[in-house]
């Protein structure tokens, strides 16, 4: 497929820089970066290595140790009094 892409002065420059720079055409520096975009933005699911991991067989359950958890303090942010927005002084 053909089309036309017009860019700015200033990426036409850095584009012809990073061609030459690789040894590529601007052309084939545009086909690689519209590719890598078009592969990214459409895998929108997790990786295939994170959807087969099943675990660490040797890895300690976290159900094994719930009864040793402490018990969570009152949330400071739940309990806060209100504040003025100006002057952030309780209730002034």
């Amino acid at each position: 497929m053909n089309f036309n892409v017009y860019v700015d002065q200033k990426t036409g420059e850095q584009l012809g820089r990073l061609a030459k720079r690789r040894q590529l055409s601007r052309n084939a520096v545009v086909r690689e970066a519209i590719a890598m975009l078009v592969e990214r933005e459409s895998n929108t699911g997790w990786p295939e290595s994170v959807m087969n991991f099943s675990g660490i067989a040797t890895a300690a359950r976290f159900e094994d140790h719930r009864d040793s958890l402490q018990a969570v303090p009152t949330d400071p942010l739940a309990t806060a009094q209100r504040r003025c927005r100006i002057c952030w002084i309780p209730a002034c």
